[in-house]
This record gives structure tokens, sequence and C-alpha cells, in this order.
């Protein structure tokens, strides 16, 4: 009101927290920062941070899975490719692309679609085991027959 002062930054926090409790500020702060990913909505980013409550505990769970973008797709379905594959960069750096970029690489050869080439990343989990089995694979005779035996996966 008339007379009062307006609040700096640490004390707004303080009274944040004393009223949301621990992390809350932690927790906008982890908002803002996904907000501003390309492509990630405030209400996407909301989700995450509900689901995640902290920068490092989706980090962890980037890490450990195996597709994170693909995974992201089952809490922001409506997100983009692109807004997934930024977001996971944001938070946990461009090696959690690893095996979508193996799967874009793929999918990226004419003849082979995105179905199949996701399904060859999960069963060669990278071009060097995909490179090993053309060369040593028995299912036929020489690296030609050899692929097309492995791009029948289903």
């Amino acid at each position: 009101g008339k007379g009062s002062d307006a609040l700096n930054r640490p004390v707004a926090a303080l009274l944040a927290e004393s009223l949301a409790g621990r992390g809350a500020v932690a927790r906008e702060d982890f908002l803002h920062s996904l907000a501003e990913v390309k492509g990630i909505t405030r209400d996407s980013a909301a989700i995450l941070v509900r689901r995640f409550g902290s920068r490092e505990s989706m980090q962890k769970w980037i890490l450990a899975a195996k597709d994170a973008v693909g995974d992201l797709g089952a809490l922001m379905p409506t997100a983009s490719h692109d807004a997934k594959r930024s977001l996971v960069v944001a938070v946990a750096g461009e090696e959690a692309l690893a095996f979508d970029d193996h799967v874009q690489t793929l999918a990226a050869l004419d003849g082979i679609s995105a179905a199949t080439a996701r399904e060859m990343a999960e069963k060669y989990e990278n071009q060097a085991a995909l490179c090993q089995a053309l060369l040593t694979d028995c299912t036929a005779p020489e690296p030609v027959g050899r692929a097309m035996a492995m791009a029948q996966i289903s």
C-alpha cells in the first residue's frame, strides 16, 4: 500500500519460502528455465516441474533413459520432436541425445522408415554395434544380405 517499501528479491524469496515451503524459489527457477527452452510452453514446463520437482531429478531420469526424447513424448505428447531434443540438451547435455541421434541417422537412409530405424537402434545400440553385426552376423553370407535381414526386425 501507500508508504510501503517494495520487497527486494532476497526478501521476496524468503517470504515465498516461508509461505510456499522450502524449495519454492528453486521450483520457480526450474519452471522458468524449462519455459525458456525453444518449443516448451509454460504449461508443459509446469507439468515437468510437478513430475520431477528439480532439475537434478529430471537430469537423472534423462540420463537413465535409453530414449529420453521418446520417453518425454509420454509426458509432453504435443511437444515437437525438436522441442523435446532441445529440452534434453538443456537439462542433460548433448550426450543424452546419443540414442535419438542414432535413430535419426538410420531413418535418414533412403528406404528405412522411422519405425524400422527405431527398432534397429533398439537392437543395435550404436553404429559400432550395427557395423559389427553387419560383418559377423550369420543370417546371410554377405553384408548386403545381412543388412536386409537386420531391417526385418519385427
